[in-house]
């Protein structure tokens, strides 16, 4: 098991103990957003990837510590990215590149419409069933380093599907010696290593090497959480605990899954947490008492909307205004770059993106509280007229709250800026200096549409959980409201209630169930 796995594991636990919980307390709403939100924490497939240089003994790590069997190869070196799957239906799956050309050429070697002269992508897989270490070594690695750079500049990827001792659901990525800069070293340090979890790093000594210190301190890796694995290539099967080889070397910025669903556990148990409270205050009251209490809730709530919809037309302006200062920089930059190639092109580009993308982050972090401040605000007046009425506390203390869930919302959709580069280096790299200059153009054309790609996640996310933070406290309190008018507190029920109510505390809390 992978040192997260347990913490997975118990997130599972209680967001299942949630779920019961409010079936039992008939709130079906919450059930079915928890429901939802359990999908996309737990539903996804998580990938962790063991990178380090040739040599490092990353496939012979996951042929003993993972796989049955020793299919890798454990010598020569992998050329490509290797995908490990765990699934009984045996086979494997070679996905070759494909250069095409959709625009016609011009004199000076780009395409008319300003795109790029040559686009590299994925193609159909080729499928090889129950494959033998012979075929993958053929697919995978190769005798000499011409083979294996062959392999690098016409396979994109492989995957490899077999029954494993690994968990359902999770993907692990064997990586190219992290040295030579080539189609398959891009590829793994744009596309593939943002796309993962976890980073999981095997040097080849206890000092690391100028090759692994760039590698670390490459801008692309910046914010991300790297794990250490101890250096050397001896492991056996009987050493398969996790305390004998797995060790946390840093933790930062980055969000963990634990990090990322603790927002979202906290956030639904704390609503009805408030449902439990509300329909037990309301219950004690007649209902002409009742009917007031919806009346004024109702004024006030009209009044709370139209300004909340005032504040998402801002948020979507202030949200446009961050991505056109992303394709501006990133434009910019690029441009200059083009005027004069004083450094490598892949330096300049990864330095141009990585800046980019630090500021547009902070930017989103510093959005994201702003709006947190003005999401209390416009329920301050709300909240008094809630605990005046119905003794009922509406403001969740014990975490960040809305600030938090944007941020763990973002991180779950694996937005990855860097896909732009994976998408323009591979046809650059053999280019001569001139026609780089000229491609160079042709990509700051194209930077607002990739960039719009990218930024699209988080244009749709921050709205909904604007939506959320508004609605769903006001909803859940008028639905409490609306339970308790269909009659007077049965003794079975508050006693349902109060059960319910101590246990979504425990939830709350990581407290044990």
């Amino acid at each position: 098991m992978l040192p997260e796995r347990q913490g997975r594991d118990a997130i599972a636990h209680r967001l299942n103990v949630l779920i019961t919980l409010v079936r039992a307390a008939r709130f079906f709403d919450i059930e079915a957003r928890a429901k939802v939100e359990k999908e996309l924490l737990l539903g996804g497939i998580s990938r962790i990837a063991v990178v380090g240089e040739a040599a490092s003994g990353k496939s012979t790590f996951i042929n003993r510590k993972v796989l049955s069997e020793d299919i890798l190869p454990m010598t020569g070196g992998t050329a490509v990215p290797v995908e490990i799957h765990n699934s009984p239906d045996r086979r494997m799956e070679i996905i070759p590149y494909v250069e095409r050309s959709n625009f016609p050429m011009t004199g000076n070697g780009m395409k008319s419409g300003g795109m790029t002269g040559l686009q590299v992508c994925e193609g159909p897989a080729v499928i090889i069933a129950d494959p033998t270490p012979a075929d993958v070594m053929r697919h995978v690695s190769g005798s000499t380093l011409e083979a294996r750079e062959r392999l690098a500049e016409t396979t994109a990827r492989v995957r490899i599907f077999l029954d494993t001792s690994a968990p359902t659901g999770l993907i692990l990525v064997d990586t190219p010696g992290i040295g030579p800069v080539n189609r398959a070293t891009v590829a793994t340090r744009y596309r593939i290593l943002p796309g993962c979890d976890d980073i999981f790093f095997l040097p080849l000594d206890r000092v690391l090497s100028s090759a692994e210190r760039a590698f670390l301190d490459s801008p692309a890796l910046t914010g991300r959480r790297i794990r250490s694995l101890l250096p050397g290539a001896g492991w056996s099967r009987q050493d398969s605990d996790e305390s004998s080889s797995w060790s946390v070397a840093a933790h930062d910025r980055r969000f963990t899954f634990a990090v990322r669903a603790e927002p979202v556990i906290r956030h639904q148990a704390f609503l009805a947490r408030t449902r439990c409270d509300a329909e037990m205050s309301a219950r004690r009251k007649s209902a002409t008492e009742c009917r007031r209490i919806e009346t004024e809730i109702g004024i006030l709530e009209t009044e709370i909307r139209i300004e909340a919809a005032k504040q998402l037309s801002r948020l979507n302006v202030d949200l446009t205004a961050l991505k056109t200062r992303m394709s501006e920089v990133i434009e910019r930059k690029i441009t200059t770059a083009a005027e004069g190639i004083s450094l490598p092109v892949l330096t300049t580009l990864e330095s141009a993106v990585a800046g980019c993308t630090a500021e547009t982050m902070a930017a989103i972090q510093s959005l994201a509280k702003q709006y947190e401040s003005k999401s209390r605000e416009l329920l301050a007046p709300w909240n008094v007229l809630i605990q005046r009425e119905l003794g009922v506390v509406t403001v969740p203390g014990e975490h960040r709250g809305f600030h938090a869930r944007v941020l763990a919302a973002i991180a779950l959709a694996r937005i990855n800026p860097y896909s732009i580069l994976a998408d323009i280096l591979p046809g650059m790299l053999t280019c001569k200096p001139a026609v780089i200059v000229h491609r160079l153009e042709a990509i700051a054309m194209d930077v607002p549409r990739r960039v719009e790609s990218v930024f699209r996640p988080v244009e749709e996310l921050f709205p909904a959980e604007w939506n959320d933070e508004i609605n769903g406290r006001m909803n859940t309190v008028r639905q409490g409201i609306s339970a308790a008018r269909r009659g007077p507190m049965e003794f079975e029920r508050e006693s349902l209630l109060r059960t319910i109510r101590t246990k979504l505390h425990a939830i709350a809390r990581k407290n044990r169930l």
